[in-house]
């Protein structure tokens, strides 16, 4: 079944409102938005810190969706949601067991319950959705001819 959904920077700010309005009670400042082309990766939550004057540190989070796994809304949102919860978590500058470990699995079990929503820890990609990604991908064969300055070819 293939989606002809595609995702744009206005989706992503569309429903990063929404979501921090309904999900996390707007207590989110906007990050950078990102579609990304990653080809390992439905999303990912970066964050950069920066030494401010004096000893004020600022950071500067981005949230990168990845373009190249064919998704429906649903899924594309998931991905939103489940970088979100990283950045929430990032934001408030909380510890956590692991990536993906006891705070961020009570936050995101909390809005799949609350909610009806699905996001995941992780995402099983289809064949197709890797195949796809990977024929979205450039390959480039070289070829060279070296000659010595003995002769040799």
């Amino acid at each position: 079944m293939k989606s002809n959904f595609k995702l744009t920077q206005a989706h992503l700010s569309a429903w990063f409102g929404e979501f921090n309005r309904d999900y996390f009670g707007g207590k989110l400042p906007e990050p950078r938005l990102m579609l990304s082309r990653s080809r390992t990766q439905l999303g990912s939550m970066r964050c950069k810190r920066r030494a401010g004057l004096g000893r004020v540190e600022t950071f500067d989070y981005a949230i990168h969706v990845s373009i190249l796994f064919e998704q429906d809304e649903k899924g594309f949102k998931n991905v939103l949601l489940h970088e979100m919860i990283h950045y929430y978590i990032g934001v408030h500058q909380w510890r956590d067991t692991s990536a993906h470990g006891r705070l961020f699995r009570q936050m995101m079990n909390d809005i799949n319950e609350r909610f009806g929503r699905q996001v995941t820890v992780s995402h099983q990609s289809t064949k197709a959705q890797r195949e796809q990604a990977v024929d979205n991908v450039p390959h480039y064969h070289v070829v060279a001819v070296v000659r010595f300055k003995d002769g040799r070819v």
